[in-house]
């Protein structure tokens, strides 16, 4: 896997991953003030989730990568039509 391929998977995965972990520990707000959104999350806890899926996104690239290097996960085809 080259550099270009690696950070784009890198991306590819952390957006994944970031999208799977927004709802975790998120809690309405009970008593909204006036014109404020009843769904909205009182405390999203952004910031450990971005370093959890940051962290998350770069040993999943690294898995994926070492796999590729391996031979255990192939992305070549032999296939004429491609």
């Amino acid at each position: 896997m080259t550099w270009p391929q690696a950070v784009i998977t890198f991306f590819c995965v952390w957006w994944l991953v970031w999208m799977a972990a927004l709802p975790f520990g998120v809690k309405r707000v009970e008593n909204p003030p006036p014109l404020h959104d009843p769904g909205a999350p009182e405390h999203p806890h952004f910031l450990p989730k971005f370093i959890i899926t940051t962290l998350l996104a770069v040993a999943l690239t690294f898995a994926m990568m070492k796999l590729l290097e391996a031979g255990w996960i192939r992305l070549e085809t032999n296939d004429p039509k491609f």
